[in-house]
């Protein structure tokens, strides 16, 4: 047998170079990728109001699990409820300390991206309402469901009626986001 040639060699390393930065760029656009695909759960208080202006048009399906979901909305009538969620509150850290109404938590990993939107409903004025179990009125409502819809977007902040309210981008890398079950190829069947 004959020994290899150093053109050979030059192009097997450069063909192995090329694979390896091919998986590297797939690894790490799936970082960013939603890890499951339009999917929103939506909990906290006043969720029940929020869910019913947000889930009427096409658009994202509901998680029954915030586990599985590309995007989990945690409503607040203050940040100081956030103290009873101690694994939350640490996830979010010093962003949630009462600055800004909005938080969106980005969590990239191995598998696909995944967020956590923390909304301080106190800071959009229906705080108070909710602690006299009063319904959140209809324009509240919409600007807030429209803050959550241009988050989940990823579309940044357009031109809106609404009073703007500031949002703080926080990002929390992990190794692997949960997925969920697998039904199987006959899905059950």
């Amino acid at each position: 047998m004959t020994p290899p040639t150093r053109g050979f060699v030059r192009t097997a390393r450069a063909a192995v170079f090329l694979g390896l930065a091919f998986a590297a760029g797939l690894v790490v656009r799936g970082a960013f990728v939603p890890a499951v695909p339009q999917t929103l759960h939506i909990s906290g208080d006043g969720a029940d109001q929020l869910a019913e202006g947000l889930f009427v048009w096409r658009g994202p399906d509901r998680a029954a699990d915030p586990a599985f979901a590309d995007m989990q909305v945690i409503a607040l009538r203050r940040w100081q409820n956030l103290d009873g969620l101690t694994d939350l509150r640490r996830l979010c850290g010093v962003a949630c300390n009462g600055e800004a109404p909005v938080v969106l938590l980005r969590r990239p990993s191995l598998n696909g991206m995944t967020k956590v939107l923390f909304i301080d409903m106190g800071a959009h004025g229906a705080g108070s309402m909710l602690d006299r179990g009063e319904p959140i009125p209809e324009y509240l409502l919409s600007c807030i469901v429209q803050e959550i819809w241009l988050q989940w977007r990823d579309e940044g902040w357009k031109i809106t009626k609404c009073d703007v309210q500031e949002s703080v981008d926080v990002w929390r890398p992990r190794l692997w986001t949960p997925q969920p079950p697998w039904p199987g190829i006959l899905r059950g069947l």
